[in-house]
Protein backbone atom coordinates (compact mmCIF):
# COMPACT_ATOMS: atom_id res chain seq x y z
CA UNK A 1 0.00 0.00 0.00
CA UNK A 2 1.56 3.54 -0.64
CA UNK A 3 0.59 6.89 0.42
CA UNK A 4 1.75 10.07 -1.19
CA UNK A 5 3.10 12.89 0.46
CA UNK A 6 4.69 15.93 -1.06
CA UNK A 7 6.53 16.39 2.35
CA UNK A 8 8.75 13.78 4.15
CA UNK A 9 8.14 15.48 7.43
CA UNK A 10 4.01 15.62 6.81
CA UNK A 11 2.40 12.03 7.15
CA UNK A 12 -1.32 12.35 6.16
CA UNK A 13 -4.00 10.83 8.10
CA UNK A 14 -5.12 7.68 6.15
CA UNK A 15 -7.11 4.38 6.16
CA UNK A 16 -5.48 1.54 4.57
CA UNK A 17 -7.23 -2.07 4.81
CA UNK A 18 -4.81 -4.67 4.45
CA UNK A 19 -6.39 -7.91 4.43
CA UNK A 20 -6.94 -8.45 1.11
CA UNK A 21 -2.76 -8.34 1.14
CA UNK A 22 -2.25 -10.94 3.64
CA UNK A 23 -4.75 -13.26 2.09
CA UNK A 24 -3.32 -12.68 -1.54
CA UNK A 25 0.73 -13.13 -0.75
CA UNK A 26 3.02 -15.00 1.08
CA UNK A 27 5.26 -12.03 1.99
CA UNK A 28 4.16 -9.42 4.93
CA UNK A 29 2.48 -6.62 4.17
CA UNK A 30 4.52 -3.51 3.82
CA UNK A 31 3.44 0.45 3.92
CA UNK A 32 5.17 2.84 1.87
CA UNK A 33 5.37 6.65 1.67
CA UNK A 34 5.68 8.46 -1.90
CA UNK A 35 8.02 11.42 -1.96
CA UNK A 36 8.31 12.29 -5.90
CA UNK A 37 10.23 9.02 -7.03
CA UNK A 38 11.56 8.47 -3.82
CA UNK A 39 9.54 5.04 -1.98
CA UNK A 40 10.40 4.93 2.00
CA UNK A 41 9.41 2.19 3.88
CA UNK A 42 7.41 3.14 7.01
CA UNK A 43 7.26 -0.20 7.91
CA UNK A 44 6.58 -4.11 7.84
CA UNK A 45 3.71 -5.96 8.88
CA UNK A 46 3.98 -10.10 9.88
CA UNK A 47 0.54 -9.56 11.24
CA UNK A 48 -1.75 -7.18 9.12
CA UNK A 49 -4.37 -5.49 10.63
CA UNK A 50 -7.31 -4.94 9.30
CA UNK A 51 -6.44 -1.26 9.73
CA UNK A 52 -3.99 0.82 10.07
CA UNK A 53 -4.02 4.90 10.97
CA UNK A 54 -1.33 7.29 10.16
CA UNK A 55 -1.58 10.63 12.47
CA UNK A 56 -0.76 13.92 11.71
CA UNK A 57 2.60 15.14 13.05
CA UNK A 58 2.85 17.91 15.72
CA UNK A 59 5.05 19.69 17.21
CA UNK A 60 5.48 20.59 20.83
CA UNK A 61 4.38 24.11 21.14
CA UNK A 62 0.99 23.19 19.34
CA UNK A 63 -1.43 23.81 21.97
CA UNK A 64 -3.54 20.54 20.97
CA UNK A 65 -0.73 18.38 21.85
CA UNK A 66 -2.31 17.68 26.05
CA UNK A 67 -3.34 15.47 28.45
CA UNK A 68 -6.25 12.97 27.90
CA UNK A 69 -4.81 11.57 24.49
CA UNK A 70 -2.40 9.33 23.09
CA UNK A 71 -2.74 9.01 19.51
CA UNK A 72 0.10 12.28 18.99
CA UNK A 73 3.39 12.09 16.78
CA UNK A 74 6.30 14.41 16.97
CA UNK A 75 9.38 14.71 15.42
CA UNK A 76 12.43 15.19 18.14
CA UNK A 77 16.03 14.96 18.64
CA UNK A 78 17.30 13.32 21.64
CA UNK A 79 19.36 16.05 23.83
CA UNK A 80 20.05 13.86 26.85
CA UNK A 81 19.18 10.73 28.11
CA UNK A 82 20.06 9.02 31.96
CA UNK A 83 19.25 6.36 34.34
CA UNK A 84 17.18 7.18 37.40
CA UNK A 85 18.85 6.18 40.11
CA UNK A 86 15.28 6.11 42.17
CA UNK A 87 13.23 3.08 40.07
CA UNK A 88 15.90 3.27 37.22
CA UNK A 89 13.55 4.26 34.55
CA UNK A 90 15.48 6.01 31.65
CA UNK A 91 15.01 9.76 31.61
CA UNK A 92 15.16 12.06 28.18
CA UNK A 93 14.91 15.73 27.31
CA UNK A 94 14.10 15.52 23.59
CA UNK A 95 13.22 18.99 21.57
CA UNK A 96 11.61 19.83 18.29
CA UNK A 97 12.67 21.67 15.35
CA UNK A 98 11.85 24.97 16.72
CA UNK A 99 13.62 24.43 20.00
CA UNK A 100 10.41 23.56 22.02
CA UNK A 101 12.26 20.70 24.72
CA UNK A 102 9.93 18.54 26.41
CA UNK A 103 10.92 16.05 29.63
CA UNK A 104 10.18 12.43 28.83
CA UNK A 105 10.53 9.22 30.75
CA UNK A 106 10.49 5.43 29.86
CA UNK A 107 9.50 3.03 33.13
CA UNK A 108 11.51 0.41 34.17
CA UNK A 109 9.37 -2.61 32.82
CA UNK A 110 9.99 -0.80 29.19
CA UNK A 111 13.73 0.41 29.36
CA UNK A 112 14.81 -2.47 27.63
CA UNK A 113 12.53 -2.36 24.77
CA UNK A 114 13.50 1.35 23.95
CA UNK A 115 16.74 2.10 25.47
CA UNK A 116 18.48 1.48 21.96
CA UNK A 117 15.90 3.20 20.05
CA UNK A 118 17.24 6.30 21.16
CA UNK A 119 20.96 7.29 21.13
CA UNK A 120 21.88 11.05 22.16
CA UNK A 121 21.94 13.62 19.25
CA UNK A 122 19.98 11.33 16.97
CA UNK A 123 16.54 12.36 15.29
CA UNK A 124 13.65 10.29 15.84
CA UNK A 125 9.54 10.11 15.55
CA UNK A 126 7.65 9.25 18.33
CA UNK A 127 3.85 8.38 18.52
CA UNK A 128 1.72 7.55 20.89
CA UNK A 129 2.51 8.81 24.17
CA UNK A 130 1.34 9.90 27.25
CA UNK A 131 1.08 13.02 28.90
CA UNK A 132 1.02 14.51 32.15
CA UNK A 133 1.32 17.59 33.88
CA UNK A 134 5.17 18.62 34.53
CA UNK A 135 5.53 18.75 38.69
CA UNK A 136 9.04 18.22 40.69
CA UNK A 137 11.05 20.41 42.38
CA UNK A 138 14.04 20.88 39.72
CA UNK A 139 11.84 20.57 36.41
CA UNK A 140 14.70 20.04 33.47
CA UNK A 141 12.46 21.99 30.87
CA UNK A 142 9.47 24.96 30.82
CA UNK A 143 7.44 22.72 28.88
CA UNK A 144 3.63 22.38 30.78
CA UNK A 145 3.69 18.75 30.41
CA UNK A 146 6.09 15.47 30.76
CA UNK A 147 5.92 13.06 28.09
CA UNK A 148 5.63 9.16 29.51
CA UNK A 149 6.18 5.77 26.77
CA UNK A 150 4.14 3.28 27.02
CA UNK A 151 3.48 -0.42 25.66
CA UNK A 152 1.96 0.71 22.30
CA UNK A 153 4.71 3.89 21.91
CA UNK A 154 6.37 3.73 18.18
CA UNK A 155 9.98 5.06 17.71
CA UNK A 156 10.75 5.15 14.37
CA UNK A 157 14.35 6.44 12.89
CA UNK A 158 14.49 9.99 11.29
CA UNK A 159 16.57 11.84 8.82
CA UNK A 160 18.68 14.83 10.93
CA UNK A 161 16.64 18.00 10.87
CA UNK A 162 19.56 19.99 12.60
CA UNK A 163 22.45 19.98 14.55
CA UNK A 164 21.63 22.46 16.93
CA UNK A 165 21.60 21.87 20.63
CA UNK A 166 18.56 23.96 21.54
CA UNK A 167 20.14 25.76 23.96
CA UNK A 168 18.38 27.79 26.37
CA UNK A 169 21.10 30.15 28.18
CA UNK A 170 20.13 32.35 30.57
CA UNK A 171 21.86 35.67 31.24
CA UNK A 172 24.32 35.85 34.54
CA UNK A 173 22.59 38.59 35.32
CA UNK A 174 19.14 37.14 35.20
CA UNK A 175 20.64 34.38 37.30
CA UNK A 176 22.05 36.65 40.18
CA UNK A 177 19.26 39.14 40.41
CA UNK A 178 16.55 35.73 41.19
CA UNK A 179 14.71 36.53 37.90
CA UNK A 180 15.48 33.27 36.42
CA UNK A 181 13.35 30.39 37.96
CA UNK A 182 15.07 28.66 40.85
CA UNK A 183 12.90 25.41 40.01
CA UNK A 184 13.28 25.36 36.27
CA UNK A 185 16.76 23.72 35.11
CA UNK A 186 18.81 26.19 33.05
CA UNK A 187 21.63 26.18 30.88
CA UNK A 188 24.87 28.68 30.89
CA UNK A 189 27.57 29.57 29.08
CA UNK A 190 30.51 31.33 30.03
CA UNK A 191 34.84 31.32 30.25
CA UNK A 192 36.44 29.71 33.05
CA UNK A 193 38.55 32.33 34.52
CA UNK A 194 40.02 30.91 37.80
CA UNK A 195 39.30 27.46 39.58
CA UNK A 196 39.77 25.91 42.99
CA UNK A 197 41.19 22.78 43.93
CA UNK A 198 39.68 19.52 43.38
CA UNK A 199 38.32 18.06 46.96
CA UNK A 200 37.73 14.89 48.11
CA UNK A 201 34.25 14.96 50.09
CA UNK A 202 32.07 12.91 51.91
CA UNK A 203 28.20 13.28 50.53
CA UNK A 204 25.63 11.23 51.56
CA UNK A 205 27.87 8.50 53.21
CA UNK A 206 30.30 8.20 50.05
CA UNK A 207 33.35 9.72 48.64
CA UNK A 208 32.71 12.13 46.50
CA UNK A 209 34.33 14.87 44.23
CA UNK A 210 34.01 18.48 44.30
CA UNK A 211 35.08 21.38 41.93
CA UNK A 212 34.31 25.19 42.71
CA UNK A 213 35.02 27.37 39.79
CA UNK A 214 34.29 30.72 38.14
CA UNK A 215 32.94 31.89 34.86
CA UNK A 216 32.54 34.80 33.09
CA UNK A 217 30.14 36.36 30.21
CA UNK A 218 30.82 38.90 27.46
CA UNK A 219 29.79 41.58 29.97
CA UNK A 220 32.45 40.17 32.60
CA UNK A 221 29.69 39.14 34.90
CA UNK A 222 30.82 36.63 37.05
CA UNK A 223 29.27 33.30 38.44
CA UNK A 224 30.46 30.39 40.76
CA UNK A 225 29.82 27.08 39.43
CA UNK A 226 29.93 23.71 42.29
CA UNK A 227 30.08 20.29 40.24
CA UNK A 228 30.37 17.16 41.82
CA UNK A 229 31.56 13.67 40.83
CA UNK A 230 32.40 12.97 37.35
CA UNK A 231 31.61 16.31 36.26
CA UNK A 232 34.09 17.67 38.91
CA UNK A 233 36.73 15.59 37.39
CA UNK A 234 36.40 16.60 34.04
CA UNK A 235 36.84 20.29 34.52
CA UNK A 236 39.27 20.36 36.47
CA UNK A 237 41.19 17.88 33.93
CA UNK A 238 40.85 19.89 30.83
CA UNK A 239 41.64 22.81 33.16
CA UNK A 240 44.75 21.55 34.16
CA UNK A 241 45.71 20.70 30.27
CA UNK A 242 44.33 24.13 29.09
CA UNK A 243 48.18 25.30 28.42
CA UNK A 244 46.45 28.96 29.09
CA UNK A 245 44.57 28.99 26.19
CA UNK A 246 40.43 29.78 26.71
CA UNK A 247 38.03 27.33 27.91
CA UNK A 248 34.60 28.11 27.57
CA UNK A 249 32.00 26.04 29.59
CA UNK A 250 28.59 24.95 28.45
CA UNK A 251 26.50 23.95 31.20
CA UNK A 252 22.90 22.28 30.40
CA UNK A 253 20.02 21.55 32.93
CA UNK A 254 21.86 22.88 35.81
CA UNK A 255 20.23 24.12 39.11
CA UNK A 256 20.04 27.70 40.94
CA UNK A 257 21.22 27.58 44.38
CA UNK A 258 21.65 30.10 46.89
CA UNK A 259 24.10 30.16 49.39
CA UNK A 260 23.90 33.02 52.20
CA UNK A 261 22.21 35.05 49.56
CA UNK A 262 24.53 34.15 46.31
CA UNK A 263 23.04 32.50 43.93
CA UNK A 264 25.37 29.65 42.16
CA UNK A 265 25.01 27.21 39.84
CA UNK A 266 25.39 23.01 40.28
CA UNK A 267 24.67 19.95 38.37
CA UNK A 268 21.20 17.77 38.91
CA UNK A 269 22.77 14.82 39.51
CA UNK A 270 22.99 12.97 36.06
CA UNK A 271 20.17 15.28 34.92
CA UNK A 272 22.83 18.21 33.74
CA UNK A 273 25.42 18.09 31.17
CA UNK A 274 29.19 19.48 30.91
CA UNK A 275 30.64 20.80 27.17
CA UNK A 276 33.88 22.42 27.40
CA UNK A 277 34.63 24.29 24.41
CA UNK A 278 32.06 22.44 21.98
CA UNK A 279 32.40 23.09 18.21
CA UNK A 280 28.75 25.35 17.79
CA UNK A 281 28.58 28.58 16.82
CA UNK A 282 27.10 30.02 20.57
CA UNK A 283 31.16 29.51 21.46
CA UNK A 284 32.44 31.28 18.74
CA UNK A 285 30.07 34.32 19.12
CA UNK A 286 31.27 34.16 22.51
CA UNK A 287 35.01 34.09 22.23
CA UNK A 288 33.99 37.30 19.89
CA UNK A 289 32.26 38.94 22.54
CA UNK A 290 34.59 38.85 25.76
CA UNK A 291 36.38 41.56 26.60
CA UNK A 292 39.87 41.63 25.27
CA UNK A 293 41.86 42.11 28.29
CA UNK A 294 43.93 38.99 28.27
CA UNK A 295 42.28 36.98 31.39
CA UNK A 296 42.67 33.13 31.05
CA UNK A 297 42.76 30.63 33.45
CA UNK A 298 43.81 31.28 37.12
CA UNK A 299 43.68 28.92 40.10
CA UNK A 300 42.86 29.76 43.15
CA UNK A 301 44.41 27.52 46.38
CA UNK A 302 42.45 26.26 48.88
CA UNK A 303 42.51 28.30 51.99
CA UNK A 304 44.19 25.92 55.04
CA UNK A 305 42.69 25.11 58.24
CA UNK A 306 43.23 27.81 60.77
CA UNK A 307 45.94 26.29 63.60
CA UNK A 308 46.48 27.68 66.58
CA UNK A 309 49.98 28.71 67.08
CA UNK A 310 51.74 29.00 70.29
CA UNK A 311 53.81 32.45 70.71
CA UNK A 312 57.01 32.35 72.31
CA UNK A 313 57.52 35.39 74.46
CA UNK A 314 60.61 37.98 73.80
CA UNK A 315 62.01 40.66 75.29
CA UNK A 316 61.00 44.03 73.83
CA UNK A 317 63.74 45.62 75.17
CA UNK A 318 66.66 43.23 74.33
CA UNK A 319 66.63 44.42 71.12
CA UNK A 320 68.33 47.95 69.82
CA UNK A 321 65.82 51.07 69.31
CA UNK A 322 66.24 52.84 66.22
CA UNK A 323 64.11 55.53 64.43
CA UNK A 324 62.51 55.33 60.87
CA UNK A 325 65.27 57.70 59.37
CA UNK A 326 68.05 54.66 61.02
CA UNK A 327 65.77 51.77 59.69
CA UNK A 328 65.93 53.32 56.06
CA UNK A 329 69.73 53.74 55.81
CA UNK A 330 70.39 50.18 58.17
CA UNK A 331 71.84 47.32 55.70
CA UNK A 332 71.43 45.21 58.80
CA UNK A 333 68.85 42.08 59.26
CA UNK A 334 67.07 41.92 62.42
CA UNK A 335 64.45 42.79 64.86
CA UNK A 336 64.44 46.81 66.52
CA UNK A 337 62.61 48.57 68.79
CA UNK A 338 60.28 51.60 66.80
CA UNK A 339 58.95 54.26 69.00
CA UNK A 340 55.89 55.88 67.35
CA UNK A 341 53.87 59.01 68.30
CA UNK A 342 50.61 59.99 66.87
CA UNK A 343 49.59 63.33 65.98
Amino acid sequence: MYVRSQNLGEIVSATCRFSHLASSTRNPASLFLLHGNRKVSISPWKNPPTKIRMTVLQTLQNPDVRPYKTAWRVQVKVLHAWRQSTGESLELIVSDSLGKKIHASVKKELVTKYANRLPVGNWVFIETFGLSYATGQFRPTTHLYKMAFITGTLVLQSDPVSEDMFLSLSKFQNIQSGEANPHILVDAIGQIVSVGDLENLEANNKPNRKLDFELRDETDERMTCTLWGSFAERVFRSCQHSDGSIIICVLCFVKIKSYKGVRYLSNSFDASQVHLNPLIHEVDILKQALPSDGLTLMYRARQPNLEIVPVQNEDYYAFPRKNIEELKNSFEIGKARLRLGIT
